[in-house]
């Protein structure tokens, strides 16, 4: 389908290509060096072999990226500082670029803190259960990063950390309004929007993708969920309220 797509717009000679995600970005650039072309949440742009560098994209590619350098690292410090955790389980889809290069960003932090990382990997969104599942004995804690599949099946997760009171920590927002415990993130919205600005530049300004540099997301914002906390069998430590950009009870 996305290769269908791509080949429409090509076809059509469109003035620019907007792609959502690593897969659409990548069969966009592979159909095309001479359409520009932005993306927005990407992961890791330079992994998904998207731009040469971020601060040099070199081709008809640049875009906005959907993770913080820091947002990964200062999860698993959070876990570390402030819940004790010394082993934290991860699931992941291995198939998807984004979620390798997010683990292994886990795992360097987890290394230097002393603490412990065990996987479960996932082909679709039906594994989820039982991946997460399989960890149960082994860890203190999850941690779901933006993997498509799995946060297409959250609410297994959800459930399972519920069930065995683990503390749930994800990638983003809208999943700590699902019902993880706590997790950095920041608007896709505003990214969406810097995206559309960049655009701009190029079919107004002329703007050449190729000395654009990828933009990152804004500040980072730290959200707990108290009603998560208390359905996964924690006490509510006053600290996190200090430390919390926002406390939400859902």
């Amino acid at each position: 389908m996305l290769q269908t797509i791509a080949d429409t717009f090509v076809g059509n000679d469109v003035d620019l290509i907007f792609a959502n995600a690593t897969p659409a970005a990548q069969i966009m650039t592979t159909s095309t060096s001479e359409i520009p072309i932005l993306f927005t949440s990407v992961t890791d742009p330079e992994g998904a072999q998207l731009v040469d560098t971020l601060e040099a994209p070199g081709g008809n590619v640049t875009g906005t990226m959907d993770l913080h350098p820091d947002a990964i690292s200062q999860t698993v410090e959070l876990m570390s500082e402030q819940f004790d955790i010394e082993t934290f389980g991860m699931v992941y889809n291995a198939g998807e670029q984004n979620s390798e290069y997010q683990v292994s960003i886990a795992q360097e932090t987890a290394d230097e803190l002393g603490l412990s990382v065990e996987t479960a990997t996932v082909q679709t969104s039906a594994d989820v259960q039982s991946a997460t599942e399989s960890l149960i004995g082994s860890i203190d804690a999850i941690y779901i990063v933006t993997d498509n599949e799995v946060v297409s099946g959250l609410d297994a997760v959800i459930g399972v950390a519920e069930r065995e009171s683990l503390p749930l920590f994800v990638g983003e927002l809208d999943s700590v309004a699902a019902g993880g415990l706590a997790g950095f993130g920041f608007s896709y919205y505003d990214i969406g929007y810097k995206t559309g600005e960049m655009a701009a530049d190029v079919l107004v300004n002329g703007a050449d993708p190729a000395t654009l540099s990828v933009e990152f997301p804004p500040e980072l914002e730290l959200v707990f969920n108290e009603g998560a906390a208390e359905r996964m069998g924690l006490d509510w430590d006053e600290e996190w309220d200090s430390i919390a950009d926002n406390v939400i009870n859902e």
